[in-house]
């Protein structure tokens, strides 16, 4: 008799190791995704579906490292959470891959750009020069924090790859953070600078949706990861601001005078955003019904590679605009501000000024924990 493991169970990694995996590839397939179908760029569309392949079998790992787990009834009601976080990813992975077919099936003639405007901006960089420092080391000097989401070398995607790696010449880089951020990296590199350009009505309004279900998924897993009741209700009205955005973008869709291929593009785009979103409402469903998350979950949220924060605006910033916050530079972003019952969604940080008892949702990297500490 046979008596080895199936193969989805020989993996040594814990479900902790899984989780956190499971978490950081699905951020990398929404980041590729969203700037896939913004900028026409196909071979990373299908990178985008060799991701989505990659997480079918670490979702099978996650059920059976968790199964063989559960000792009781108490391990298994705290290992629904597990069970629906697992499933909800695969169907915002699932949905990524959509938003990659949008492109590859439909083949729209979108105008081309290089990146997206906002105070956090997805862009793709070919490394000029040769004989840069390690990029731990590049990025220090220039006292800057982007996230180098994938790299592109010897006809291969390197997933956020390691920070003691040296650049090459002809080395392609997706990088993501602030404007400022990706051109002194670009400068550094002997690369082209990004210049935003700006984009037609559609174009921008898909943009805009991507920005609120991409806000969503942050949300869910931190009120999940938290188990907090409050931020899971902040989902749920994003969910309602989803249901009547995508009601008005189709119409407009429909009517616009865009070409057949490019408006089937972006109504499928759409429907993919919108079962993101559904699988962000999934992840906070055991803390809307009172169900204790497993308590791995909160060391997965402080491990992962982008975390999020909620800060209530006190009276020394009453007036002032978001800029005065001093976060751009220290790589935290300012997904959106509550105030009442109304959302902000990626408000420009000149432009915006704060009010006593706003609320921010932020988002950051793990280099930027100490000085978001400060401010707290």
């Amino acid at each position: 008799m046979d008596n080895s493991l199936p193969v989805l169970l020989k993996n040594n990694s814990s479900v902790k190791d899984l989780l956190r995996e499971a978490i950081d590839l699905t951020r990398i397939s929404l980041d590729l995704a969203f700037y896939t179908f913004l900028s026409g760029d196909e071979e990373l569309a299908r990178e985008v579906l060799n991701i989505e392949r990659t997480f079918h079998l670490l979702e099978f790992q996650i059920y059976a490292k968790t199964s063989l787990a559960v000792r009781d009834s108490e391990d298994a009601e705290k290992a629904i959470s597990i069970h629906k976080l697992a499933t909800s990813l695969n169907r915002i992975v699932d949905a990524s891959g959509d938003l990659a077919k949008s492109l590859l099936n439909f083949k729209p003639r979108f105008p081309p750009y290089r990146g997206y405007s906002g105070e956090e901006t997805i862009a793709k960089v070919e490394v000029g020069v040769d004989g840069t420092p390690k990029l731990e080391e590049l990025l220090s000097s220039l006292k800057i924090i982007v996230n180098i989401v994938a790299l592109r070398r010897d006809n291969r995607w390197i997933l956020e790859p390691s920070s003691n790696i040296r650049l090459r010449g002809g080395d392609i880089l997706i990088l993501k953070g602030t404007l400022e951020s990706i051109n002194k990296f670009a400068k550094a590199v002997n690369a082209q600078t990004l210049k935003i350009e700006a984009l037609r009505e559609e174009s921008s309004n898909i943009l805009e949706l991507f920005r609120i279900v991409d806000l969503m998924v942050m949300l869910a897993l931190s009120a999940l990861l938290m188990n907090d009741k409050w931020i899971a209700r902040y989902v749920v009205d994003l969910e309602e601001v989803i249901d009547e955005y995508l009601q008005e973008f189709e119409k407009q869709v429909v009517s616009s005078t865009l070409g057949e291929r490019e408006k089937a593009s972006m109504l499928f785009a759409a429907f993919a955003a919108e079962r993101i979103s559904d699988a962000s409402r999934e992840i906070i469903t055991p803390i809307l019904e009172d169900l204790e998350p497993h308590p791995i979950l909160l060391d997965v949220l402080m491990e992962t590679k982008e975390r999020i924060a909620i800060m209530e605006v006190g009276t020394d910033y009453d007036g002032k605009k978001l800029i005065d916050l001093d976060f751009t530079s220290r790589g935290i972003i300012v997904l959106a501000v509550r105030r009442g019952k109304h959302w902000f969604i990626m408000p420009p940080y000149t432009a915006f000024t704060l009010r006593d008892r706003d609320i921010l949702i932020i988002k950051y990297y793990e280099e930027s924990e100490k000085f978001l500490s400060e401010k707290k």
